[in-house]
């Protein structure tokens, strides 16, 4: 897998499961769940996988993620129809993907033992 295509996957599934952990958290009656994340982190990473959608970003924050998953499977299936193709990809493209999953390392913290705490 291409450093494009891992970069698009992590922006696509940090989305996803983030989601659903509000969902769930909200479920179990919890108020005001979004306290506990630091959406700053994650607000970056969409940015690096869609920097046209920045705005878009900024203005609804997590509430966008869910309206972005459409173009980010997009881009993903896009990604790997160019690799399947042989293709190059553009020095840009290679570019985002490596900051989008540097991002999402720095948003990740690990406990001593290993293992994902929190993502902030």
């Amino acid at each position: 897998m291409s450093r494009r295509q891992r970069g698009l996957v992590l922006a696509y599934q940090t989305a996803v499961t983030l989601s659903y952990t509000m969902a769930k958290t909200l479920a179990t009656g919890v108020e005001d769940a979004d306290k506990f994340i630091k959406f700053d982190s994650i607000n970056k990473i969409m940015k690096a996988a869609l920097p046209h959608q920045s705005k878009f970003i900024d203005d609804l924050g997590f509430a966008a993620y869910y309206h972005l998953l459409d173009e980010l499977e997009g881009n993903l299936l896009s990604a790997l129809r160019v690799s399947l193709e042989g293709d190059e990809l553009d020095q840009e493209s290679v570019a985002r993907s490596a900051e989008i999953i540097r991002m999402v390392r720095e948003a990740t913290v690990r406990s001593e033992s290993g293992t994902i705490e929190d993502v902030q």
